[in-house]
């Protein structure tokens, strides 16, 4: 929870975060979404927008680029397949990371009767949230690069494929957390490029 009593927080006077820099909620301390409408819950659905769109544009990028390049170098027939795992893993990633996004202030214009609300995500405690996933990836990696040198060829295969699976799991998890805590340098990891090494090249046709 945000350290802020926001339950049903109404702005008295016209808020400086709909048009400038909030000085009660700065952009280093928290990721921030403004939306309007004709009504409050039509404000508040599109401020929680503006900060999902941050995330899905970024996490699918991301997504894309390495379901992309694992499709060519397994079976290119997959890429159709994989596009659709790249859609359905961006939700999934951006649904958990906006589960600390909150609206914090509603305002209405008294002549427009235009609603503004504004949603905030606190910063430090998604990238607490990520950190935890980001270790969770981790240790699911561990044993699967154990296998990578498995004298059973399909074992090591089978591992390598799971481990480019958690590889992107953990690139969307970068992303995220490059966009909640941009200061922050990435965490390496070297699932990728020693799965894709134990991954054998299909013969071009």
């Amino acid at each position: 929870m945000l350290p802020f009593l926001f339950a049903l927080l109404i702005a008295v006077g016209k808020p400086d975060w709909i048009e400038r820099e909030s000085a009660q909620w700065p952009r280093e301390m928290y990721v921030l979404g403004v939306g309007s409408g004709d009504e409050r819950a039509m404000a508040e659905d599109r401020a929680r927008a503006e900060i999902a769109r941050v995330f899905t544009t970024h996490v699918s990028s991301a997504l894309a680029a390495n379901a992309a390049e694992s499709s060519v170098r397994t079976d290119r027939t997959a890429t159709r397949t994989e596009q659709i795992s790249v859609s359905e893993e961006t939700r999934s990633t951006t649904d958990k990371v906006l589960e600390g996004v909150e609206i914090v202030q509603v305002w209405q214009d008294p002549v427009s009767r235009q609603v503004y609300a504004l949603a905030a995500l606190d910063r430090q405690h998604a990238a607490a949230r990520l950190d935890a996933r980001l270790g969770a990836v981790e240790r699911s990696a561990s044993p699967l690069r154990a296998r990578l040198g498995a004298p059973d060829r399909a074992a090591a295969l089978a591992a390598a494929l799971r481990l480019l699976r958690l590889e992107r799991d953990r690139r969307a998890l970068e992303g995220e957390l490059g966009i909640v805590a941009p200061t922050r340098p990435p965490r390496a990891l070297a699932n990728e490029e020693r799965a894709r090494e134990s991954s054998p090249e299909r013969p071009s046709a």
